[in-house]
């Protein structure tokens, strides 16, 4: 099948209607006025669809709705209506294979101070979609330097429109020829990357972040928490130092867009042992089982 990628589409919902955007910007009026635009008050998700099935759907639209309630942002659309125009969207242009993003930004409060919540929000939707043959998973691992400076961003418990600090972590990774950037704090103890969260092998067990770390809970992560716990095997909330990279068999990002993906290396700091295959395709099965439970709960083809 093709590999090509399709062009993306792009919604905006204003004043209680979908505007198609075309790439100049010209189809709408946007209220730059708005908080959003001013203060970058807003919160965005990305996920997969994977097969016509917007994957963790009810995850991402949990965070999604506790980060419109943190900031006091309507939420001008609930998760059934949005859904609903999702399915009809993907439909209408045929794509079973897509990246969403959908991004939520605060209007005008109509005081005229921004010192009070905003009366009105503007929602985005982006579908870009995917070849066809795309796999689930990345053919190959990834290659990760450390961030040029220690991560001192306090992480809220969402996805921020203001996400300045993470682009220029993964700009700045990119420029230097690696595929992302692990953030670390002053303290030494490894993070996340910019993108997504980590997982690790050590002494036999596996381990993500403490949920103590200032990192972003992500939906991935959230889940194969719970599924681990039930598969008897609980992946546990630790910390892990830049010093202890080296008792590290096996090293893994885990994010709604890539699935997990193993590390091959860490520049100058570690490399993929052997030993983490089999664990490699625990992992990879234990995703897959959640991806088969979201097909079946949205009723899309497996």
């Amino acid at each position: 099948m093709s590999s090509q990628r399709k062009k993306s589409a792009y919604r905006l919902f204003i004043n209680g209607c979908w505007s198609a955007v075309d790439s100049r910007m010209q189809s709408v009026e946007i209220p730059v006025g708005g908080l959003g635009f001013t203060h970058g008050l807003g919160a965005f998700e990305t996920l997969r669809v994977y097969r016509g099935c917007p994957l963790f759907w009810d995850c991402h639209w949990a965070r999604l709705n506790s980060a419109a309630d943190e900031l006091e942002i309507p939420l001008p659309l609930d998760s059934g209506r949005l859904l609903a125009y999702l399915r009809m969207w993907l439909k209408a242009d045929d794509i079973r294979e897509a990246r969403l993003k959908i991004i939520l930004w605060a209007g005008p409060s109509m005081s005229g101070s921004y010192w009070d919540p905003p009366e009105t929000a503007l929602m985005a939707v982006e579908i870009v979609s995917l070849a066809e043959d795309l796999s689930l998973f990345p053919a190959t691992g990834v290659s990760v330097c450390l961030a040029e400076h220690p991560w001192t961003y306090r992480a809220p418990n969402y996805k921020p429109i203001a996400y300045a600090p993470y682009l220029l972590a993964r700009r700045a990774a990119k420029r230097r020829g690696f595929d992302d950037a692990l953030l670390a704090d002053e303290q030494g103890t490894v993070l996340e990357s910019s993108c997504a969260n980590l997982i690790w092998e050590k002494d036999g067990r596996l381990g993500t972040t403490s949920p103590d770390a200032t990192v972003i809970p992500g939906t991935v992560i959230g889940a194969l928490l719970e599924h681990s716990r039930q598969e008897g095997r609980p992946i546990e909330e630790t910390d892990l130092h830049l010093e202890q990279l080296q008792e590290v068999s096996g090293l893994w990002l885990a994010n709604a867009y890539w699935g997990v993906v193993p590390v091959i290396a860490v520049e100058n700091k570690w490399t993929q042992k052997e030993t983490s295959a089999q664990l490699n395709d625990l992992l990879k099965s234990w995703y897959e089982g959640l991806v088969l439970q979201q097909l079946n709960l949205f009723n899309c083809q497996a």
